[in-house]
């Protein structure tokens, strides 16, 4: 977290980000400052939504491609080769592993911890492949969870819940982690964060 705030400030702060009430756009300014993020973050004209915010990342033949647009939640997964995001970064020889549900999520976890091993489950509860490329290269797991407390049905707990019980019954350590209350999901509260941040040292400077 230290180096984006460090980043930020080379560039007089980047005021025009508490402007910014899009995740996405913020995100993406974030990556563009952090080459932690092993993945291809970048806008797309597309046929089919229109401008777009692509997200691409491979290994080999082992390729993730979604495009989600700009001006809704509307999204395309395109080519997704393993139900996960950020492989091509990671480390095999560290067996501990930080796991979130959703694009957004694994992003903004690999903003705030750049030095360890973070995946991203790109459908909710983890593809049969996924869930059995996590247990042949994992070996202890944090699991951070949506907290959907607000709606009818809490999904992202129900869903980290069901994970970490699989998990279990692999022999394999594992906690969960949720968002603070108030928060929705792991990106909500990291770009609060960020956004209290730059505006904390704006006040002082």
């Amino acid at each position: 977290m230290a180096q984006i705030f460090s980043r930020l400030r080379k560039l007089n702060k980047d005021k025009a980000m508490l402007s910014i009430s899009h995740n996405w756009e913020i995100l993406l300014r974030l990556t563009e400052l952090n080459p932690c993020v092993p993945l291809s973050f970048s806008k797309y004209s597309d046929n089919k939504f229109g401008f777009t915010y692509r997200l691409y990342e491979e290994l080999n033949d082992l390729k993730f491609e979604m495009h989600r647009s700009i001006f809704n939640n509307q999204r395309d997964t395109r080519q997704d080769s393993l139900g996960l995001i950020g492989f091509s970064g990671l480390d095999l020889k560290d067996k501990r592993i930080i796991l979130t549900e959703g694009v957004s999520d694994y992003i903004s976890a690999k903003l705030w911890f750049p030095k360890n091993n973070v995946l991203g489950l790109t459908n909710l509860g983890g593809t049969q492949l996924a869930r059995t490329i996590l247990i042949s290269i994992g070996e202890e797991f944090l699991l951070i969870g949506d907290n959907d407390a607000q709606a009818e049905t809490n999904t992202g707990l129900t869903n980290v819940l069901k994970l970490s019980k699989f998990l279990d019954s692999h022999n394999l350590k594992n906690t969960i982690a949720l968002p603070d209350t108030g928060f929705n999901d792991l990106t909500d509260q990291f770009i609060f964060m960020v956004k209290q941040q730059i505006f904390t040292e704006q006040t002082e400077s």
